[in-house]
């Protein structure tokens, strides 16, 4: 309990008034000290050097407050070579949901947040981002977070801190036990294709719920953007993985990662695809120029199929993402319908998906849209390619390329597809999801 826990209010004002600290600001600390209900948020800024007395009283009156969810400290001063003093009453509250010291320079200083961070049983969002933690200081960070006895972190942002490699894996060995882990930002820590290695280990984990992992700026090659395209190959919760901002992901890395959420090998291949990843930092809007880095290692057809296939994942319907891609696979003449063993009595329905008229957007995955003409060009080369491959169909052996049943074969199979569409249930379509 530190010396200056018996003031009163008038005293705390003093106290405060001293360091000089706005009214308004003073005010809101004796409203907290009465632990006054609609106060749930404390945005705490030092304009000057802090005494210490100052801050262990803060500390004191944080500690016994049981309102506050979030808390947010700044400093443009030296304060933090006096978080001893704040958290020595701080490190005992068990009711602050969100910490946040973003920007702040804790240096050597880490070990005064730990016992917060290990003690409280409701800490969900950890806010450490740009506050110069250093591989030294991660060590502390880590066993804090093992250390603690309940399972309730949801959200850790470390950008900007100088880890490399060395300090995300021994981070990573601290949160693949978070159970509850949502969201992780590592921007702009250098962490390279080792750190891809140690993050691999939290993403093919079972049980994991983590949903974004954002790695901007990173120093990530095509070698660690394979390391993580082959970890996401069975994850189901993963949706954001950041990427952008790593220069040194070419056409291997951009290709893995197109093959991770649509590899069209075969059909059994794209069921086997992720279909829950749908963000990788670009793409997320049309004048958003940061993708064309993407476009140039790539080229325009699989940068566009990559960006419609991410855009597709984050439907919930995945039985319509994975037939989606199926029917693109087919049009792009990366497999044949025709060659897979579909029920013959399904496949009417299945031209339909090229020959109706209402359904020609479903082969649309350009960006921008292909012309009318083209996507016309495509159906009847669609239909075509399935016609050839299943001849059983018509009644015919299957055609040379240059044999005058072409047309024929083209027309049959659209009117097959227009009069047939409508007859045949979901429940013939079995093959497809």
């Amino acid at each position: 309990m530190s010396c200056a826990s018996s003031l009163d209010d008038d005293d705390d004002r003093l106290l405060f008034k001293e360091q000089q600290m706005t009214d308004e600001f003073v005010e809101k600390i004796i409203s907290i000290k009465h632990n006054q209900r609609s106060i749930t948020s404390f945005e705490i800024y030092f304009p000057q050097y802090q005494s210490t007395i100052s801050l262990q009283r803060l500390g004191d009156i944080l500690r016994r407050n049981t309102r506050v969810k979030t808390l947010v400290i700044k400093n443009y001063s030296q304060i933090e070579q006096r978080m001893a003093a704040l958290m020595g009453g701080l490190q005992y509250n068990q009711y602050i949901q969100t910490l946040n010291l973003r920007g702040f320079n804790l240096r050597e200083q880490t070990q005064y947040i730990a016992p917060f961070i290990s003690k409280n049983p409701k800490l969900v969002d950890l806010n450490l981002s740009g506050c110069n933690i250093r591989q030294s200081g991660i060590i502390l960070l880590s066993n804090a977070i093992m250390d603690r006895s309940k399972d309730s972190i949801c959200k850790v942002n470390l950008s900007e801190n100088g880890l490399g490699s060395i300090g995300v894996e021994v981070l990573i060995s601290a949160v693949v036990k978070c159970n509850q882990l949502k969201e992780l930002y590592l921007d702009d820590n250098e962490i390279g294709t080792k750190g891809c290695n140690s993050l691999a280990n939290l993403l093919k984990r079972n049980g994991s719920k983590l949903e974004t992992l954002s790695l901007y700026d990173n120093s990530i090659d095509n070698e660690g953007a394979i390391v993580l395209s082959r970890s996401l190959k069975k994850n189901s919760t993963l949706k954001c993985l950041g990427l952008r901002g790593n220069k040194k992901i070419t056409m291997p890395g951009w290709l893995s990662i197109l093959k991770l959420v649509c590899d069209t090998s075969s059909i059994h291949s794209i069921k086997a695809s992720n279909h829950t990843l749908d963000n990788i930092g670009m793409f997320r809007s049309n004048d958003d120029s940061r993708h064309l880095r993407v476009v140039a290692s790539l080229g325009a057809d699989y940068a566009n199929l990559l960006r419609s296939c991410l855009e597709m994942n984050s439907e919930s319907n995945k039985v319509n993402v994975i037939r989606r891609k199926i029917i693109w696979a087919h049009a792009r003449e990366d497999l044949n319908i025709g060659r897979c063993s579909i029920q013959r009595e399904a496949m009417p329905l299945v031209l339909s998906y090229f020959g109706d008229d209402d359904n020609a957007s479903l082969i649309q995955y350009d960006h921008p849209p292909l012309s009318p003409a083209m996507v016309d060009t495509i159906r009847l080369e669609s239909v075509y390619n399935i016609l050839l491959a299943r001849p059983d169909l018509v009644g015919k052996a299957a055609p040379d390329p240059d044999d005058t049943f072409y047309i024929c074969f083209v027309v049959v199979g659209l009117l097959l597809s227009i009069v047939f569409s409508s007859s045949f249930v979901q429940s013939k379509l079995d093959w497809f999801v």
